[in-house]
């Protein structure tokens, strides 16, 4: 198992060079070949509502497609000259097919396209889809609609990173696990993850009875891998599920977190503000290794 096409989605923006540098860095771990995506936004689609109906001239519907290209050729810039420089930088070899080499490889291919869309339908042919997290940069949701696309419609795995990260992360991983089916999944998905690591923590979030029985399970799943996990039982007390794992992965000193996306349905996650929804909204110390 191993994470052979990494799917780097970039949206001309500062977060692209931390999403490059994420998918480089886990391109050297793993060997992979990484596509960097880049998706113009239709200029059609910039045309002001009122003009199907006559409310908007037609000069208007010109200028508003004329000045959506132009942004869309400058975003274009950005991401072609942040793919090109992390290329130089982490020494990728840039190819124009991917295929079976010992060494790590990247690509930069461009569509043109809805964002969530495009993201969705190229990472159903993707092992892992990374994304770089920058706080208060105006990319973010579209980040977290892209991210979304792929977990929910290309059921692969999400890696966010955030800007303080960068490619360093990986190092001490820790899962979330409470036996559900999502959580089962994400963590079978991360196990290329948690072999390249140097220490793996499990962290079960239950009242504190001294048994952990659903670790107990993924303890015999990890060791078949070779992995030995450090185990914590949370107490999560006054605290919310999502709080209680974030309060836990911080004081293991772990950089990456594993953990099942949605595993209530996203109508329900919302009703109950889960731990996905309070991960995903709150600012992030560590990467966020998502399944659903």
């Amino acid at each position: 198992m191993s994470f052979r096409k990494i799917l780097v989605p970039l949206v001309g923006a500062e977060n692209d060079r931390v999403s490059l540098a994420a998918g480089f860095g886990l391109a050297h771990r793993h060997g992979s070949h990484v596509e960097a995506l880049f998706i113009r936004s239709d200029p059609v689609r910039s045309i002001p509502y009122g003009y199907a109906t006559g409310d908007v001239s037609g000069y208007a519907a010109e200028y508003a497609i004329a000045a959506a290209i132009r942004a869309a050729d400058e975003a274009q810039k950005i991401a072609t000259r942040a793919f090109d420089e992390c290329a130089a930088r982490e020494a990728i070899e840039i190819v124009a097919r991917p295929g079976l080499r010992s060494k790590p490889t990247a690509h930069l291919r461009i569509v043109q396209g809805l964002f969530a869309r495009e993201v969705e339908q190229a990472s159903r042919l993707a092992d892992i889809v990374v994304f770089g997290v920058v706080p208060g940069d105006e990319s973010r949701d579209g980040a977290r609609e892209g991210g979304l696309a792929a977990l929910l419609g290309g059921a692969r795995p999400v890696l966010l990173v955030p800007r303080e990260l960068a490619s360093g992360f990986g190092a001490d991983v820790a899962v979330a696990f409470d036996g559900s089916a999502t959580a089962s999944h994400a963590a079978t998905a991360a196990i290329p993850l948690l072999r390249a690591a140097k220490s793996v923590h499990t962290i079960e979030v239950t009242e504190a009875t001294g048994a952990a029985t659903n670790l107990v399970d993924l303890r015999g799943y990890l060791a078949l891998h070779g992995l030995i996990p450090v185990e914590h039982v949370v107490d999560p007390g006054n605290r919310s599920v999502g709080a209680a794992i974030a309060e836990a992965v911080k004081a293991s000193h772990c950089d990456t977190l594993v953990l099942g996306g949605y595993g209530h349905g996203r109508f329900e996650e919302f009703l109950l503000g889960g731990g996905t929804r309070h991960l995903l909204r709150s600012p992030m110390p560590f990467a966020l290794f998502l399944t659903h």
